[in-house]
């Protein structure tokens, strides 16, 4: 009787350029595919939905600028995520991560501290960070000392993160407007627009860490690898 072979997949050790621009983009046009016919499935076009989606997204440069605020703090969390995944620890709570750095950074900017606005925009970011380890140093210690699986905590914890950012903007912190935000930030505070958009410079920090982790991953020991840290 002839042995059944069955294939195995196994990791590419040194996968090729073209291979991993291909992968990406291949994926995302797969993912317009399969979003196409759930378009079609309820009564959609698909190609004036696209359309709509990139007019909206693209079309001007209120929209374009919206989309790069949109943008920012997803570009920063990937930067974050993308050292974990090449440390083999699956870290799923980036957005969590970011909602608790956001209280923090929000508690130093409503604080009513009376800096210029350099310094305040420093602790700012420093409290934001601090947050974010924190929050991430759960599931860490969970993994380290008991063998939780990282996957189910720090994606667990992502809802209670938001959830508790939801309660801050629905109670101490609401805006007395009554709508669900917080009370204005002082100037002091903030970054500076361009122009008379909501885009600030945080687009640049965040396209100057993408270019540094790029450098470090490129010319790193094993590049293309996952032990190289």
């Amino acid at each position: 009787m002839p042995r059944l072979i069955l294939p195995r997949l196994e990791q590419r050790l040194d996968p090729s350029r073209w291979l991993e621009w291909s992968v990406p983009i291949s994926s995302f046009l797969l993912a317009l595919v399969v979003g196409g016919f759930i378009l079609l499935a309820v009564g959609a076009n698909p190609l004036v939905a696209y359309g709509k989606m990139i007019e909206s997204a693209f079309g001007s440069w209120d929209g374009f600028s919206e989309t790069l605020v949109k943008a920012t703090p997803l570009l920063l969390c990937g930067l974050g995520v993308m050292l974990s995944f090449r440390m083999l620890f699956w870290n799923i709570g980036a957005e969590g991560q970011l909602h608790i750095g956001a209280i923090f950074a929000t508690g130093i900017a409503l604080a009513g501290l009376e800096w210029p606005s350099w310094m305040l925009l420093t602790f700012m970011v420093l409290a934001a960070m601090a947050g974010g380890a924190l929050w991430g140093l759960i599931p860490a210690y969970l993994k380290a000392r008991h063998e939780v699986n990282e996957i189910i905590t720090t994606l667990m914890m992502n809802y209670i993160a938001i959830l508790w950012v939801a309660h801050m903007i629905y109670g101490p912190w609401r805006s007395p407007s009554n709508f669900p935000i917080t009370v204005t930030f002082p100037d002091e505070a903030t970054l500076f627009p361009f122009g008379d958009t909501r885009l600030t410079w945080g687009i640049i920090y965040a396209f100057v860490g993408t270019a540094i982790l790029y450098i470090v991953q490129e010319n790193g020991p094993n590049q293309g690898g996952t032990d190289w840290m």
